[in-house]
C-alpha cells in the first residue's frame, strides 16, 4: 500500500523559525538504555545461550564407595532476530505550496527541504524507538513483530508456580501488598545477585510513589517519606522494595511486572544502531520519479535465560 501524505498549511503569515516543525511527545528505549537487558550484537541468524543446572543431594555423608548423586541438565537458549523494516515514500511535489519551499531549491530537480528532512528523521526514529520498547515487552510474535518478554513468560510452562503470578488492578491501597508478591516469589539465589531488578508499570510505580507520599489508602504515615508528602520523590530518582531495586518501564502493561537478573535476559540484534540510522534516496538521481524513499531496516529478539530464575506477574489465563 502506498504511503499517504496529508499537507495542512495556510501558507499565509509568518512561520516559527525556532520550533519549525513540532511533533507528538513519545517515550522510547527506557530499557535498553537504562542497562536492564543484556545486548547480545552482531547475530545474523541464530545465537544459542547454553544453560546449566544441578540440582538434587549434592553434599552427602561420606562413604568408602564413590556413590554419584545430583541430576546435571544442560539446555539451551535460543536468541533468532527477526527482521524488521520502515518503508515510506515523500512526494516532493507535496510540499511545493508549503513554507519550506524555498528550501526545495530553484531548478524543475526539486529536493526534499532540508528542515522536513531533519525532522522526518527524528520523529522515524522516536517511533520506532517507542513501537521497540513496546514489543520488548509484549511483542506478540507476530509478521510485523518481536517476541515480547511478557509474552514468552506467560506461556512458559517451565516457571515455577510461585514464581507465576496473577495480577490485580493496581491501587495505593493495594501496590504494597502485590509488590511483596513479586519480590517474595524471587528466588533467593538471584535475591543475592547485585543486579537484581523489579520492572513495573508506570501505573504501578506512580501508586507506589503515592503510597510512600502518605496521604491515600495504604499512605505510609500522614506526612509520608521524610514528611514530605507527595513531594518526596523527584522523577529519575532511584526506587527499592525491600531493598530490591524498582524500574518503572514505559513497555509494561498496566498492573504488570518482571522480576529477573539484569545479566540474564537478553536482547539479540544484528547491530543496535540499525534502529537510529534513517536512509533517504531520492529517486530522482536513480530512476527520475520526483519521490524520495525513506528506509529502516533492523533486528531483534529477546529471551531469558532460566525460567527458574524469573518472576512474572500479570494476566496467566
Amino acid at each position: 500500500m502506498a504511503t499517504t501524505t496529508s499537507v495542512t498549511t495556510t501558507f499565509a503569515g509568518e512561520r516559527d523559525e525556532e520550533l519549525k516543525y513540532v511533533s507528538s511527545a513519545l517515550y522510547g528505549g527506557e530499557t535498553l538504555s537504562a542497562g536492564l537487558f543484556n545486548i547480545k550484537e552482531r547475530i545474523k541468524k541464530t545465537r544459542v545461550l547454553k544453560t546449566l543446572s544441578v540440582t538434587g543431594t549434592i553434599i552427602k555423608a561420606r562413604t568408602t564407595l564413590f556413590t554419584p548423586t545430583g541430576t546435571v541438565t544442560v539446555g539451551e537458549r535460543e536468541l533468532t532476530p527477526k527482521y524488521l523494516e520502515v518503508n515510506i515514500q515523500l512526494t516532493k511535489s507535496d510540499f511545493e505550496d508549503d513554507w519550506d519551499s524555498p528550501q526545495m531549491g530553484d531548478s524543475a530537480f526539486k529536493t526534499l527541504p532540508n528542515d522536513l528532512s531533519q525532522a522526518f528523521v527524528l520523529e522515524l526514529v522516536n517511533i520506532v524507538a517507542q513501537s521497540l520498547e513496546n514489543q520488548l515487552w509484549n511483542g506478540t510474535d507476530g509478521a510485523n513483530e518481536l517476541h515480547g518478554i511478557m509474552t514468552r513468560a506467560k506461556a512458559d510452562a517451565a516457571i515455577p508456580a510461585a514464581q507465576k503470578i496473577t495480577n490485580a488492578t493496581s491501587t495505593t491501597g493495594n501496590i504494597i501488598t502485590e509488590l511483596a508478591k513479586v519480590v517474595s516469589g524471587i528466588p533467593a539465589g538471584v535475591r543475592s545477585k547485585r543486579d537484581v531488578v523489579v520492572c513495573i508499570s508506570n501505573n504501578m510505580k506512580y501508586n507506589y510513589i503515592d503510597a510512600l507520599g502518605g496521604f491515600a489508602s495504604g499512605g505510609q504515615g500522614g506526612n509520608g517519606v521524610a514528611g514530605q508528602g507527595t513531594m518526596w520523590y523527584n522523577e529519575g530518582n532511584s526506587l527499592s522494595f525491600r531493598g530490591v531495586e524498582l524500574q518503572g518501564v514505559f513497555g509494561l502493561n498496566d498492573n504488570t511486572a518482571f522480576a529477573f537478573e539484569k545479566s540474564k535476559i537478553m536482547f539479540g540484534t544484528d547491530l543496535q544502531g540499525d534502529y537510529t540510522e534513517v536512509k533517504l534516496l531520492d529517486q530522482s538521481e536513480v530512476n527520475g520519479d520526483d519521490v524520495v524513499n525513506c528506509i529502516m531496516k533492523f533486528s531483534g529478539d529477546t529471551n531469558y535465560v532460566l525460567s527458574s530464575d524469573v518472576v512474572y506477574y500479570g494476566p496467566t489465563s
